[in-house]
C-alpha cells in the first residue's frame, strides 16, 4: 500500500488531537520519525497487523458499555484508512444520516427532527411519529455483509475513475485486518465490571464472523457504511419524506399512524433480510405533540427540554467533586480538579446548547453555591475564575481576584513572600510565607472568608502563573452542602 509521509503525519496529528497528554501518546511522540517509518514500512511491505485492544468499561450513569480501545499507533492508522474511504462514499450517505459526520452530531439530529415536527404537524390533523431502535447493534454487524458492502462502494469509485484498481485493493485489505479479531488486554478491576454486563454487550460472546468494537474511529465511519443501506430503503423505496437517524436510533414522521406501522414491518424484514439486524421489540409511536425521547432531549415542535437524568448525572458528578475537595468550609482542589471540573460543566453546557442554559446553571448554584466562585456562565461563555486568562503583570492577575473575589481576603503568593488585602481594603500588605500559616489560623477564627493564590509555573517567560489554590468559605456567606 502505497503511503506518502505526509498522509501519515497528518493522520497522527488528528489522532493526537484532544490526547496530547495522554501517556500513549507522549510516548508515540517522543518517536514520532521512527514509529511513522515503522508504520510506513508495515503499510508498503503488507505486513501490519493490529496490537492488542486494551478493554474497560465506561458508564455514563445510565449504561455501562465494553469499550475497546486500540493501541495508539493502531489509532494513527485508522485516522489515516477512515478519511481516504470516507472521500469516496460520503457523498452517497443521506442528508438524514447524523451520526459521526463533522457537523452533523447530535444537535443536528435533534434540530432536524424539529423541522421534521413542524412540517407535518400542520393543519387540523396532528402527526405521528415513530422512533425504533436496532437490538445490539454493533455486537450483530455481519462483517461479511460489511465488507461486500465496502468492496461494492470501492468498485464504483474505480468504475469512476476516482480510484486505481490495486489502490482498492489495499483499502480493501486495509480495512479487514482492523475487523479481524485482535487479542484484548483487560485490566482486574474492570473484568470483575465486565462479567457483570449481560452477554449480549460483550464483544467476546459475539458469533465468530460478527460484531464490531465499541471505542474504535473505524466502527464508529463502517457502522454508518452499513445502516447507509437502511437509510437508502426507507428514502428511495418506502419513499419516507421525514427520516433521520442517529447510529442506531432513527425516528419516521409521517401524519397517518397506520402508514407508520406499514413501513415498521417493511423495516423489519428488510434488517433480516439484508443486513441480519433486528429490532428492539420496544418501539415508540405517538403523537408529535407529546413530544419525541430523543438523543439527550424531549423534543417538540417549538421549543427542546432536557432530560431530567442529564441534570441529575451533572448534579452527582458535583455532589462527588465536593465530597473530595471540600472538608467544613475549606476547598482545596488541585489544578487536575478544577480543569476536571470545568471539563465536566462545558460538556454539559454543550450538550444542553439549546435549551435555556442560564437557568440550568442558575438551578445548579441553587443547590451548590460554592459553584459560582470557581465558575461563571455569562453571555453563552463559561469563565474559569480560578486562573486569569492572557495577564501581562502581577498586577492584572491581583486585579483579577479582587474583581471576582470582593468580599474575600485575598492572599496572593509573591516568591518567598505573599501579598493581601482585606475586602474593602485599597491598599495591599506584604508578609514572608512563615508566617502564612498563623495568618489564616487568625481569619478562620474570625470568620473571615480567604482565599490563596498561588504560583504554578509560568504564564509566559517573565511573569509566574497564578491560580485558586485554597477557598474558605464562612457559614454566614453561604450554606453548604
Amino acid at each position: 500500500m502505497e503511503v506518502s509521509w505526509q498522509q501519515l503525519y497528518s493522520a497522527a496529528q488528528q489522532c493526537r488531537k484532544g490526547k496530547a497528554k495522554g501517556v500513549q501518546c507522549q510516548q508515540y511522540q517522543a518517536r514520532l520519525l521512527d514509529n511513522l517509518f515503522d508504520t510506513q514500512s508495515a503499510l508498503q511491505s503488507h505486513t501490519w497487523q493490529p496490537s492488542p485492544m486494551r478493554c474497560f468499561v465506561a458508564s455514563n450513569g445510565v449504561k455501562p458499555r465494553e469499550i475497546h480501545a486500540p493501541a495508539y499507533q493502531d489509532r494513527v492508522v485508522h485516522h489515516l484508512l477512515v478519511p481516504l474511504i470516507m472521500q469516496l462514499i460520503e457523498h452517497k450517505f443521506i442528508y438524514g444520516c447524523a451520526a459521526n459526520i463533522k457537523e452533523w452530531g447530535t444537535h443536528f439530529a435533534v434540530d432536524r427532527l424539529q423541522r421534521m415536527f413542524r412540517q407535518v404537524d400542520q393543519g387540523d390533523k396532528d402527526g405521528w411519529f415513530m422512533q425504533l431502535d436496532i437490538h445490539s447493534f454493533f455486537y450483530s454487524i455481519d462483517l461479511a455483509i460489511l465488507l461486500r458492502l465496502l468492496d461494492r462502494h470501492l468498485q464504483r469509485a474505480v468504475k469512476d475513475n476516482r480510484l486505481k484498481q490495486s489502490e482498492a485493493q489495499d483499502l480493501y485489505r486495509l480495512a479487514s485486518l482492523v475487523f479481524q479479531p485482535s487479542q484484548v488486554l483487560t485490566r482486574v478491576q474492570d473484568q470483575k465490571i465486565l462479567d457483570r454486563l449481560p452477554p449480549h454487550k460483550r464483544l467476546h460472546h459475539c458469533p465468530p464472523g460478527k460484531g464490531l468494537p465499541i471505542g474504535n474511529l473505524t466502527s464508529q465511519f463502517f457502522s454508518n457504511l452499513y445502516l447507509n443501506e437502511l437509510d437508502q430503503f426507507i428514502k428511495h423505496q418506502l419513499k419516507c419524506r421525514h427520516y433521520v437517524r442517529y447510529v442506531d436510533d432513527f425516528v419516521l414522521v409521517h401524519q397517518n399512524k397506520d402508514q407508520l406501522e406499514q413501513w415498521r414491518q417493511a423495516i423489519i424484514g428488510f434488517l433480516a433480510d439484508k443486513l441480519a439486524l433486528r429490532l428492539k421489540p420496544l418501539q415508540t409511536l405517538r403523537p408529535i405533540k407529546d413530544g419525541a425521547d430523543f438523543l439527550g432531549y424531549i423534543a417538540r415542535p417549538h421549543y427542546l427540554l432536557s432530560r431530567k437524568r442529564v441534570l441529575h448525572s451533572w448534579q452527582q458528578r458535583l455532589h462527588g467533586w465536593q465530597s473530595q475537595y471540600q472538608q467544613g468550609g475549606l476547598f482545596a482542589p488541585g489544578s487536575e480538579a478544577l480543569a476536571q471540573l470545568r471539563a465536566w460543566c462545558a460538556s454539559y453546557l454543550g450538550h444542553c446548547g439549546h435549551v435555556c442554559l442560564g437557568t440550568m446553571f442558575n438551578t445548579l448554584e441553587q443547590g451548590f453555591p460554592w459553584l459560582k466562585y470557581f465558575l461563571q456562565y455569562h453571555n453563552g461563555q463559561l469563565i474559569a475564575l480560578y486562573q486569569p486568562p492572557k495577564v501581562r503583570s502581577f498586577q492584572q492577575q491581583w486585579r483579577w481576584f479582587r474583581q471576582y473575589y470582593a468580599d474575600f481576603c485575598l492572599l496572593m503568593q509573591k516568591g518567598r513572600h505573599f501579598v493581601y488585602a482585606f475586602p474593602q481594603q485599597q491598599s495591599q500588605q506584604d508578609m514572608p510565607l512563615s508566617v502564612l500559616k498563623d495568618f489564616r489560623t487568625r481569619l478562620n477564627s474570625k470568620a473571615q472568608p480567604w482565599i490563596w493564590v498561588a504560583e504554578d509555573g509560568y504564564a509566559h517567560a517573565r511573569l509566574k502563573q497564578r491560580r485558586l489554590s485554597l477557598l474558605s468559605i464562612s457559614d454566614s456567606m453561604i450554606e453548604l452542602n
